[in-house]
């Protein structure tokens, strides 16, 4: 369950503590560090492995495996990993690619023939093997994928033919990028078919046992019974979630295990004197190589399941992989020139806690390295042109594009010799600019130091702009500044009739006064109010987690009947107001609760335009 990295900025900048003039100094300073972010933050356990070139620095864990038992973590305890997964889907599928046996440009339909998917650009763009691991296919993420859980006896392919509604290309595959917990599980499923062995027994046979992984594993073994840690949410114990997609999240693994995986990765494909992968393979995972912008050159992104990061200003690259379950978060992280890369996880998805001991860790590889810095060269002209906003075409789910819209909305500021992006409601600002000796199509990130932003063409949008594996399009101000305006007038509106029925029922216990017939109409508007914020109202005061609503039947239909009543109440209420008219109502009565009855129509429809009236989550 991945964060795009604007969002990971963002929280950065709100929760690091560390600055590079605090940085661990030493491994005592670091294990200081982060003890002292465990005993803060709460979280029950955090496992780390410390690696370079050669093998682990420190392999360790602080903390309890199982609070209610009072059970120590150790650097055998059994984490889950989340989304670390999808890296050994990609390793497995280079494997194949090293020995001849699979190209990356293999056509997903000859190699499963009989799989489920819509790409209306078939015959012209075809989806590739490449596409799966790189999350260029296009498809939705729906929540109906992830309704109930799967055992793990069930088989990939039975998990993928639960639902299919997701397996359609939205644009041309190959052109944009978005997540996809589903693509790297169908390249397991090829790896399956490949080598006639299901995705379990192939990764235990030629991914763990050669890298010395004795503790990791897909599915719940005997060995996570025995040492696997307890994972927590805030209110207390979760239960072990079991998945269909398990090449995408279901990595059960030690920090010893993930050190081993580390040290692979560190010297470039080689471990304990055997090639494992070769060079040329964890080069590649590392590079994007189906976007659009990647004609020109931007290759952070999504590798091959592989993720570009950077760390403050420093123009250095990271490379790896974030994870998350409910109760449970994993990074895997490695920088090639340092020769040097950490792993850590934790029993608890505590945002704050990751995200210090994230910049802790990146603080301490850097601590003997100068920062980067380079001469910026005059803005190609190009670039200058990109003043405005911008918003992003390839959301994550469409069922998420609603608050795409808004939240993701971003300024594009340009001067002589930098192109500034920021959040339309602020928080970080980037300074992207133009290297020395670099083609002119694109701009550097001071982030990772990559070359990270270009003038692209869609082939359904025309001119856009890639930024990593983010594809932005112009939008005028008159619809961001309009639509926010509405809808902050609607939702004021809304929270001012709990207020308007309030007082009137607070003046109808002073006064016995008799009320005119058509001023029940009152009533209408804190009804259709009621209404529209029953399910977030639900989900705070219970403190239910919304992911929930994927495993919980009677949560589920409880979404459908609210969203379906809430537009049929919105035109009852419509008619309401016409039928009262001809009734004796104080004009002001009338007036205000037309006011908010319009509102909520405006609302019904914004959000029907979304999909998000009658939803479905099973669908």
């Amino acid at each position: 369950m991945k964060f795009y990295r604007t969002t990971l900025t963002f929280i950065l900048a709100l929760f690091s503590t560390v600055t590079m003039a605090a940085a661990p100094q030493n491994l005592s300073e670091l294990q200081q560090a982060l003890n002292t972010i465990q005993q803060e933050t709460g979280v029950p356990s955090i496992g780390v492995a410390l690696v370079d070139s050669d093998g682990p620095v420190w392999v360790s864990a602080i903390g309890q495996a199982d609070i209610e038992h009072q059970k120590p973590a150790t650097a055998d305890s059994i984490y889950r990993m989340g989304s670390v997964s999808k890296m050994f889907a990609g390793v497995a599928v280079m494997q194949l690619v090293d020995q001849g046996r699979l190209s990356l440009e293999d056509r997903l339909a000859d190699l499963l023939p009989e799989f489920e998917f819509q790409n209306r650009w078939e015959e012209t763009d075809p989806i590739r093997v490449v596409h799966l691991l790189e999350h260029t296919t296009g498809w939705d993420v729906h929540l109906g994928e992830y309704v109930g859980e799967s055992p793990d006896s069930m088989s990939l392919e039975e998990g993928l033919n639960r639902h299919t509604g997701g397996r359609v290309s939205r644009w041309v595959p190959g052109t944009r990028q978005t997540y996809s917990n589903t693509g790297p599980v169908v390249a397991a499923v090829i790896v399956e078919k490949l080598t006639g062995m299901s995705f379990d027994e192939y990764s235990e046979r030629h991914i763990f046992a050669p890298l010395g992984m004795d503790s990791s594993a897909f599915v719940k073994t005997q060995a996570f019974e025995e040492r696997g840690v307890t994972g927590y949410t805030r209110e207390g114990p979760t239960h072990y979630h079991l998945f269909h997609t398990r090449p995408s999240s279901s990595l059960n693994a030690s920090p010893k295990d993930m050190a081993n995986y580390l040290e692979m990765l560190i010297n470039r494909g080689a471990y304990q004197g055997q090639q494992f992968l070769s060079t040329d393979a964890v080069t590649r995972m590392e590079n994007g190589e189906t976007t659009l912008g990647s004609n020109v050159g931007i290759h952070p992104g999504y590798g091959l399941t592989v993720d570009a990061f950077g760390y403050e200003d420093w123009n250095i690259p990271f490379y790896g992989h974030t994870g998350g379950i409910p109760g449970g978060v994993s990074e895997v992280i490695y920088q090639p020139e340092l020769e040097a890369g950490y792993a850590f996880m934790m029993n608890q998805a505590n945002r704050e806690a990751f995200m210090r001991v994230s910049d802790t860790l990146r603080a301490y590889l850097l601590k003997d390295q100068d920062r980067r810095e380079f001469a910026p060269q005059p803005l190609p002209e190009k670039f200058q042109s990109l003043n405005g906003f911008y918003v992003p075409v390839n959301p994550l789910s469409s069922d998420m594009k609603f608050m795409s819209d808004i939240g993701d909305v971003m300024r594009f500021e340009t001067n002589e010799t930098y192109l500034h992006r920021s959040p339309f409601f602020g928080g970080w600002k980037s300074s992207d600019y133009q290297r020395e000796g670099a083609s002119e199509d694109v701009l550097f990130s001071d982030w990772t130091g990559l070359p990270s932003v270009a003038i692209v063409h869609d082939p359904l949008l025309g001119e856009t702009v890639q930024v990593e594996g983010k594809l932005y399009k112009k939008v005028s101000p008159v619809v961001v500044y309009g639509r926010l305006i509405l809808l902050a007038l609607s939702l004021i509106l809304v929270i001012s009739s709990f207020v308007y029925l309030a007082a009137w029922l607070l003046k109808r216990l002073v006064s016995r006064k008799q009320e005119k017939p058509g001023n029940k109409i009152r009533l209408v508007p804190a009804a259709l109010s009621l209404l529209l914020l029953a399910i977030p109202l639900f989900f705070m005061v219970s403190g239910t987690d919304p992911l929930m609503t994927m495993q919980s039947t009677s949560i589920s239909i409880f979404v459908f009947v609210v969203s379906l009543i809430y537009p049929l109440a919105v035109i009852a209420a419509l008619y309401a107001l016409y039928r009262v008219k001809s009734l004796d109502v104080a004009k002001g009565v009338y007036w205000y609760s037309a006011t908010v009855v319009f509102a909520h129509a405006f609302l019904a429809t914004y959000l029907g335009s979304y999909g998000f009236l009658a939803f479905r989550v099973w669908a």
